[in-house]
């Protein structure tokens, strides 16, 4: 199955990084951008920084980075296809 690039920035541009995450961890504000534990390591104080202007996540610690969509693919187990998939039916 093909996406279109363009609907897949469409998505993304609908889509709040810090929304998203932030229903799956517990994220707090600090300056530019808002911290969390990092769900990918064995963590116990906040290490993983979501910023909302840039739409990325990455952590200090393990080195986990990317957009939505690999978070949901790294955190959920989704593929490609069903991580676009989700945020589009959130997106309606």
């Amino acid at each position: 199955m093909s996406i279109p690039k363009t609907f897949i920035d469409q998505v993304l541009d609908q889509t709040d990084i810090v929304d998203v995450i932030g229903r799956r961890v517990q994220l707090n504000k600090k300056g530019s951008n808002h911290w969390g534990i990092c769900p990918f390591h064995d963590d116990n104080k906040p290490s993983m920084a979501v910023n909302q202007d840039k739409q990325f996540y990455y952590c200090f610690r393990c080195r986990a980075t990317g957009n939505i969509i690999g978070f949901l693919q790294s955190h959920q187990g989704l593929d490609f296809v069903e991580s676009i998939e989700a945020l589009a039916a959130k997106a309606g």
